[in-house]
């Protein structure tokens, strides 16, 4: 977020930010680097997602504390270093694991989990995607992508479509402007981890599998496996021009 690195950790959603051309001194201070600002509170424990929004702020969700059910929304101001919003929880008993922006509809839209924090036992059939309006300060639509499915991996925007995996490798296409589902299907590439979805260069989505590298092409809906990885992929990536890590 203009260059500078925020992180958000377990637990309590620590959150910091990080600037990596200045030197080393981590403390909570403003002369700090990485600066730590600490946990968001009520409703974050565990993060899952973070993504630029509207106005230069930052929209983070994640799962909730131990024994509780309903993760909150977090909205972090960069320019006053504050929270300035939490809805706690956003949706009932349901934690937030994706989320993705729209700039031109102005919606935050999110994917959920079934699941709340450790020892706790869900109360909700089906995980849940959401377009929360920040203009609004609402969720303006919820809906059940996959019947069934208890988790939603990952959601990315491609052109006017937001592409996301529920439970181990089902997809499902959302169009923006039609408000409507345009397809779902199984990818057959084996279970996909958090947040292991991505959108590069050549206008392909690359993702992983708990033992591979795979394309997606969001025209024909296509899958192609690259690499095969010999051990486990657990959770999440980064991918940037060179590739992915």
């Amino acid at each position: 977020h203009h260059d500078v690195l925020y992180l958000c950790a377990y637990p309590g959603s620590f959150l910091s930010k990080w600037d990596p051309t200045l030197p080393w001194n981590y403390g909570m201070e403003a002369s700090s680097n990485p600066r730590a600002f600490g946990p968001l509170g009520p409703g974050h424990l565990r993060p899952r997602a973070m993504v630029h929004g509207p106005n230069d702020l930052i929209y983070i969700g994640g799962f909730p504390e131990y024994g509780k059910l309903g993760g909150s929304l977090g909205v972090w101001d960069t320019a006053q270093d504050r929270l300035i919003e939490n809805y706690h929880p956003l949706l009932a008993d349901q934690s937030i694991t994706a989320l993705a922006y729209d700039d031109k509809s102005g919606m935050v839209f999110g994917g959920t989990s079934i699941h709340g924090g450790g020892g706790s036992t869900p109360s909700q059939p089906e995980a849940k995607f959401f377009a929360f309006d920040p203009a609004g300060k609402k969720v303006v639509a919820e809906h059940v992508p996959i019947e069934k499915a208890s988790y939603i991996r990952a959601l990315v925007k491609v052109d006017r479509r937001i592409f996301g995996i529920a439970t181990a490798d089902t997809l499902f296409v959302y169009n923006i402007d039609s408000k409507e589902f345009v397809h779902s299907a199984s990818l057959g590439v084996g279970s996909i981890p958090d947040l292991s979805l991505g959108l590069w260069k050549d206008g392909n989505l690359y993702g992983l599998t708990n033992k591979s590298v795979f394309r997606l092409d969001p025209k024909t809906y296509t899958t192609t496996v690259l690499a095969e990885y010999p051990g486990n992929i657990h959770c999440g990536f980064a991918i940037d021009d060179r590739g992915i890590y």
